[in-house]
C-alpha cells in the first residue's frame, strides 16, 4: 500500500468502529517525517480527502456481518466520494492462509480483520503492519482501554491493531449430571471460579481422571 494512501486508509478504519489492522505493504514502516512546517500524516489527511484513492478491505463472516458491513463501506464512500473501497469477504474456512499467504507476497489487503490470537505469528514474521501509535493525528485511540490495547493489539512494542468488539466464553452445566454427582448449582449462590476448581473440577465421573474440562477457556479472539 502506498503510504501517500495513509490519510483515507484511516479514514476507512473509522467506518468499521475503529476495528482491524491496516497494511503497510511488504516490510516497510510507516512513521511521520517532517516535511516543512507539515508532518507527513497531516499531509496524508488533507490530500487523503482530494485525491482518488482505491482500498481494499478483508473480513469473514456470515451474511449477516457482510450485509452490515458493505451497507458502512457504502455509507463511507457516500461521505468520501474520492475513496473507493473494494470488498474482500468470505467464510472463516481458509481465511487464515489467504491471509498469510498474501502477507508474505506482500498482496495483502489494505484493512484486514484478524484473530488476536494469530498476531504474535505475523509480528514475528515480519513488520507487515502500520504502526498506527504513529499517526495520532488520523487515529485517535483515547476511547480504547489501554490495558486491552496491551493485551490484545500491541505487539513488539507497537500498536498494529484495533478492537471491532468484546466478547466472553461462557459454560454451561447439565443439570441432570451435577444433581447426579451431587453438585449443588443452585443459582441463589455466586459460584466463583475458586468453587469450580476445588468442588466441580475435582468430582470424578464417567471413568475420567478429571472431574471437568474447559478447551481453550484461555484464547484470545479479536473480532
Amino acid at each position: 500500500m502506498n503510504l501517500k494512501n495513509m490519510g483515507a486508509l484511516f479514514l476507512a478504519g473509522a467506518l468499521a468502529a475503529g476495528s482491524l489492522t491496516g497494511c503497510s505493504g511488504g516490510n516497510q514502516t510507516a512513521a511521520p517525517k517532517e516535511s516543512g512546517n507539515e508532518t507527513t500524516a497531516q499531509a496524508g489527511k488533507t490530500a487523503g480527502k482530494q485525491e482518488k484513492v482505491t482500498l481494499r478491505f478483508a473480513w469473514w463472516g456470515d451474511e449477516g456481518r457482510h450485509q452490515a458491513t458493505l451497507k458502512a463501506i457504502e455509507l463511507y464512500m457516500d461521505r468520501n466520494p474520492n475513496v473507493t473501497i473494494e470488498a474482500e469477504y468470505g467464510g472463516f474456512d481458509g481465511y487464515q492462509q489467504k491471509i498469510s499467504t498474501q502477507l508474505a507476497g506482500q498482496t495483502a489487503p489494505d484493512i484486514i480483520q484478524l484473530n488476536a490470537n494469530w498476531m504474535p505469528d505475523y509480528a514475528n514474521k515480519g513488520d507487515f503492519f502500520i504502526h498506527l501509535q504513529d499517526y495520532p493525528d488520523l487515529m485517535d485511540v483515547s476511547g480504547f482501554d489501554e490495558e486491552f490495547l496491551n493485551s490484545f493489539c500491541v505487539f513488539n512494542d507497537q500498536l498494529i491493531a484495533l478492537p471491532t468488539g468484546m466478547n466472553a466464553r461462557t459454560a454451561y452445566m447439565n443439570k441432570a449430571s451435577a444433581e447426579k454427582f451431587g453438585l449443588d448449582i443452585s443459582l441463589d449462590d455466586k459460584l466463583t471460579w475458586e468453587d469450580y476448581i476445588e468442588d466441580r473440577g475435582s468430582r470424578k465421573g464417567y471413568d475420567t481422571e478429571q472431574g471437568a474440562v474447559l478447551s481453550e477457556i484461555k484464547q484470545k479472539r479479536l473480532r
